[in-house]
C-alpha cells in the first residue's frame, strides 16, 4: 500500500504482519513475535523504520510485526493467543500505548465498530462480543463540533485530552464504554496473568513494552498514574519483564525540548504530537535491545 495514510510505504504479508521492507516474504517459524497497536505497527514511518524492523537489524534474527492499529490490550492478547500456535515464535513482545490500551479495553464498540471485550465473572475473564456482531456504518457524517471547527486537528486533540471525544463524533462513530477504568485495569491484570501462563505453556519468554503519547512525556504526573502503577505491579507479580518508555521520554524532554519533538511526527505546525518518528522508533528499539537482549541474538531468559 504505497503512499497510504499510515505512512510513505506500508507492506503486509501473511496474517497481516507488516514487513520490515518492501519485499513480501514468508514468515519464519522461531521468530520474535510482536503484537500491539499502531505504535508498534509504525504509523507514519517507512517499513524499515518501525521499531520492530530496527530491532530485527540490531538483534540479527527474524521479527514478525503482527501489531494492529487501534487495538486495546484485550485485543492484543487475543491476537497473540491466535498467532502463537500458527507461528511458533521463540519470543513474544506485547506492546501497548498504555493509556489507549486501558481505554480501548473498556469498550465494546470503538468508533462505531463492535469489538470483543472481557468482563469479569466469578473472578475470571469472560470473553464477550465473540464472534463480533455486525456494526453500524462507520462512514456516517462527522459530528456537529467537528464540522463547526472545520475538521481541525488541534480541536480533535483538545477533545481527546479533555475526554470529550463524544462531543466530536457523530453517534455512529462514537465509542461505547462498558467497563470503568478500574474494571479495565482488573481485566488487564488478569490478561497479564494469562500471558504468564502462556509463557509456561509454550515455554517462551514473554515481555511487555509500554509506550506513551508525546504529551505524556511532558507531563510531570499522568492523570491515570494510579492505573499505570497497578498494571506495573501486576506485571511484576507475574515476573514479566517490562520495557516502559515513560522515564526515557521525560528525560529526553528535559534534556532538549526541540530534540524531543523530533521523536514524533508533529502535526498542525508542531502543535500536535502524532505517532513516533523514525528517531522515536529507534529510541524504542534501543531500549528494548538493551533491556531484553544482552547485545546478543538470544533474549534474556525469563525466570
Amino acid at each position: 500500500m504505497p503512499n497510504s495514510s499510515w505512512g510513505p510505504d506500508l507492506n503486509f504479508g501473511e496474517f497481516g504482519a507488516r514487513m520490515p521492507g518492501p519485499a513480501i516474504t514468508r514468515l519464519s517459524a522461531g521468530a520474535t513475535l510482536v503484537v500491539g497497536d499502531s505504535f508498534a505497527i509504525g504509523g507514519k514511518v517507512r517499513d524499515a523504520d518501525t521499531w520492530p524492523a530496527q530491532l530485527q537489524r540490531m538483534v540479527g534474527t527474524p521479527f514478525v510485526n503482527a501489531a494492529v492499529g487501534g487495538f486495546g490490550f484485550d485485543q492484543t492478547v487475543l491476537r497473540a493467543e491466535d498467532l502463537l500456535p500458527r507461528l511458533a515464535p521463540r519470543f513474544l513482545l506485547v506492546e501497548t500505548r498504555l493509556e489507549d490500551g486501558i481505554s480501548i479495553t473498556r469498550m465494546n464498540v470503538r468508533e462505531g465498530a463492535p469489538k470483543p471485550f472481557f468482563a469479569i465473572e466469578a473472578g475470571k475473564l469472560a470473553l464477550k462480543n465473540e464472534p463480533v456482531p455486525l456494526g453500524v456504518d462507520t462512514q456516517s457524517d462527522s459530528g456537529w463540533l467537528e464540522r463547526l471547527s472545520g475538521f481541525s486537528v488541534v480541536a480533535r486533540y483538545a477533545m481527546s485530552e479533555l475526554r470529550r471525544s463524544h462531543w466530536w463524533a457523530s453517534p455512529a462513530q462514537q465509542s461505547s464504554y462498558v467497563l470503568s477504568e478500574a474494571e479495565a485495569v482488573n481485566v488487564i491484570c488478569l490478561l497479564i496473568q494469562r500471558l504468564g501462563e502462556l509463557r509456561q505453556q509454550d515455554d517462551i519468554p514473554v515481555a511487555l513494552v509500554f509506550q506513551y503519547g508525546g504529551r505524556d512525556g511532558i507531563a510531570t504526573r499522568l492523570p491515570w498514574e494510579a492505573s499505570r502503577a497497578r498494571i506495573m505491579g501486576c506485571a511484576s507479580r507475574e515476573r514479566l519483564p517490562v520495557v516502559d518508555l515513560l522515564d526515557a521520554l521525560r528525560s529526553a524532554y528535559r534534556s532538549d525540548a526541540s530534540a524531543y519533538q523530533r521523536l514524533w511526527v508533529m502535526q498542525d505546525n508542531g502543535r500536535v504530537y502524532g505517532h513516533m518518528s523514525a528517531d522515536g522508533n529507534n529510541l524504542v528499539a534501543r531500549l528494548v535491545f538493551e533491556r531484553l537482549f544482552e547485545g546478543k541474538a538470544t533474549p534474556i531468559a525469563t525466570p
